[in-house]
């Protein structure tokens, strides 16, 4: 209830936006994505071959040191979407919910998610939604939102293409993508994604059997169809002034370093390790040709900004500044692209490994 009655009042007091031409600025927040699982990042497989062919064209800017504050979908979600920074304490329900001073200024708000409906009876589900979709947060934040989930998040965004004919001069689409979730085998259509295969997968530590190969390579695969889906959402917006700004809820394990898949507890012995692949995610900002001629400062800041380490939970300032937001609750010392960005209060003794 106080999450609620401080998104209301922050969506009542007198904002401001200073960005003029039409723009519209994506979330994508992907599931369970290792970064290490994507040549991006290093991995020898091929598993982002589009999002390789935007970073060549420069279009597409890489960040090499971004965490999350949770590797829980709900928990991670919530810092996320509200105002707070946990690293300070701060708690999410003491502060507003984004989107809705997004949709007080001025922008179409759109929320398209395909984890809605997917564990329905999980306690952790029912936390997430009773978060993003109650009836008060849903009237203050959206323009619209799904009405249906698919089994492939390709169909997703091919959903989303048709409720969006008549969006507006400012957008902000959020985009909740299934990912790479548990099991990954389950994430990708086989037909057309079953490009690597056990034999390929590099991993050959001792307790790696042909079963774990073949996860793996699912994993791979699931990677790669999400790569395909990035590029469907860039090719929807490619011709008009667009930020898409994409990342994971948090990272994950598929018998990287030990005998172990998805997120088990921290064992002493390979703490370093459990933070690398469970907290470090994969986070990328890609703009388009348009809105590169008309903003070459932004995109200046954004190229001296992608070794700086920084935290998903503070995600608010950097849309509010992409989206020429006054608001009070806009701090520069917390905006990843601002000069006065404090990259030292983005690190806990526990990540800054």
């Amino acid at each position: 209830a106080g999450f609620i009655q401080v998104t209301r009042q922050a969506s009542s007091k007198p904002l401001s936006v200073t960005y003029t031409d039409s723009l519209n600025i994506i979330i994508v927040i992907g599931e369970s994505y290792i970064k290490w699982h994507s040549n991006l990042y290093g991995y020898p497989l091929n598993t982002c071959p589009n999002q390789k062919t935007e970073e060549e064209a420069d279009r597409l800017f890489v960040f090499n040191t971004v965490y999350t504050s949770s590797n829980y979908t709900s928990t991670a979600l919530k810092n996320i979407l509200s105002c707070n920074s946990s690293i300070r304490g701060e708690q999410w329900d003491e502060y507003p919910f984004f989107p809705s001073i997004m949709k007080h200024a001025g922008y179409q708000v759109y929320l398209w998610d395909n984890q809605r409906e997917a564990f329905e009876s999980t306690a952790f589900t029912f936390s997430l939604n009773s978060y993003l979709y109650d009836d008060k947060i849903q009237r203050l934040s959206y323009t619209k939102v799904n009405d249906r989930s698919f089994d492939y998040d390709a169909d997703l965004i091919d959903d989303l293409a048709k409720h969006i004919k008549h969006k507006g001069k400012h957008n902000l689409l959020m985009i909740h993508l299934m990912g790479q979730h548990f099991e990954a085998g389950k994430r990708f259509p086989h037909q057309s994604f079953s490009v690597f295969q056990e034999k390929d997968v590099p991993n050959r530590a001792v307790y790696m059997t042909e079963e774990k190969r073949q996860e793996v390579a699912d994993y791979d695969n699931a990677t790669l169809y999400n790569d395909y889906v990035l590029k469907k959402v860039m090719d929807l917006f490619r011709e008009e002034p667009t930020v898409m700004i994409s990342f994971s809820d948090h990272g994950e394990e598929i018998y990287d370093y030990r005998d172990s898949k998805g997120r088990a507890d921290v064992e002493s012995q390979t703490e370093r390790m459990y933070w690398k692949y469970q907290y470090q995610i994969p986070f990328t900002i890609w703009c388009s040709d348009r809105y590169m001629e008309m903003n070459p400062e932004q995109i200046k800041a954004i190229k001296s900004s992608i070794n700086k380490s920084w935290m998903t939970d503070d995600l608010c300032h950097l849309v509010f500044r992409i989206g020429g937001i006054t608001t009070s609750y806009y701090k520069r010392e917390r905006d990843l692209l601002d000069s006065l960005y404090k990259e030292e209060n983005n690190k806990t003794g526990n990540l800054a490994y």
